[in-house]
């Protein structure tokens, strides 16, 4: 599989990865830090105390209230990135897969954050949470990503609160969690994403969905497998029993973008008859992931 054309991969080269919030890092990176440092943005002062540099003090402060007071700016480090890919059967599914559709959007995402010097984790799951990078930065780690991002296939049934509960107990550094699935959870959703928030992440959700999910053009009596628990259903589909389904996806969806908005996290939902190109040069910029 072709992840990324040259081509595209120049226009990423001038993209950043936004964070609503602000982290503490570890090194110099590209975005604000709440610890004061040695930067050209001033932030505040502080008194002087023994032992402060002299060359950050204020002098033209001092000549007016004859006091001490050291300057203080705002030190750029790297945000912490997370992304995190739903491996399970149901995104091996769909024509284009969504699997694959959602590869190319955390490969784009991965240069993207590597490329400012970006902490990049990726991780995958299913009904467990999978470590496959662990805290990388820079461009030079672009390959590694690529390779992880080819050996990946989809398998096993979904439990995203378990996953994403597993996750949040494991990173002790919060940052920025990506998440790409299509949310088909029968178990729901809220739990797991209770857990990012309480362990201080910011959460920004992918859902990707097939054009036959959206709109299913099947009629006539038919024999439904569940892809990850292989139950079947036989039924005759009709208009009205189409018109029901699409209700019920909806509503599923609202539910969970409603809940996104509640908690303050961000929910983007896309479609892989979307171009890939379009979804992270237009979508994901209106969205405010990128900029």
């Amino acid at each position: 599989m072709n992840l990324l054309e040259p081509e595209f991969i120049k226009k990423l080269e001038y993209l950043s990865i936004l964070s609503r919030k602000v982290f503490k890092g570890s090194l110099k990176g590209e975005h604000k830090s709440k610890k004061k440092g040695i930067s050209p943005e001033f932030s505040d002062y502080r008194n002087y105390t023994i032992g402060d540099d002299l060359r950050y003090i204020d002098w033209n402060l001092y000549g007016r209230l004859e006091k001490l007071f050291l300057k203080l700016f705002l030190e750029e480090e790297d945000l912490y990135v997370y992304l995190l890919l739903d491996t399970s059967a149901s995104m091996d599914w769909g024509d284009p897969k969504k699997l694959d559709y959602s590869i190319k959007v955390i490969a784009a995402l991965g240069y993207i954050a590597l490329n400012n010097m970006d902490r990049v984790s990726l991780m995958r799951f299913d009904s467990n949470m999978y470590c496959e990078i662990n805290s990388v930065r820079g461009k030079g780690q672009f390959l590694n990503l690529v390779q992880n991002l080819q050996s990946i296939k989809g398998k096993d049934s979904t439990n995203l609160n378990e996953a994403l509960k597993r996750f949040a107990l494991r990173i002790s550094k919060p940052g920025l969690v990506i998440i790409i699935s299509d949310f088909l959870d029968e178990k729901g959703f809220e739990q797991g994403l209770k857990f990012l928030l309480y362990r201080k992440f910011e959460p920004f959700l992918i859902q990707v969905l097939a054009p036959q999910e959206l709109n299913p053009e099947i009629n006539g009596n038919i024999k439904l497998i569940d892809i990850e628990t292989n139950l079947t259903k036989e039924l005759t589909l009709n208009q009205t029993l189409i018109a029901f389904y699409k209700k019920n996806l909806n509503n599923y969806i609202d539910r969970l973008h409603n809940f996104c908005n509640e908690k303050g996290y961000q929910h983007i939902i896309s479609s892989t008859s979307l171009p890939f190109d379009n979804l992270i040069l237009n979508t994901l910029r209106r969205g405010e992931l990128i900029r």
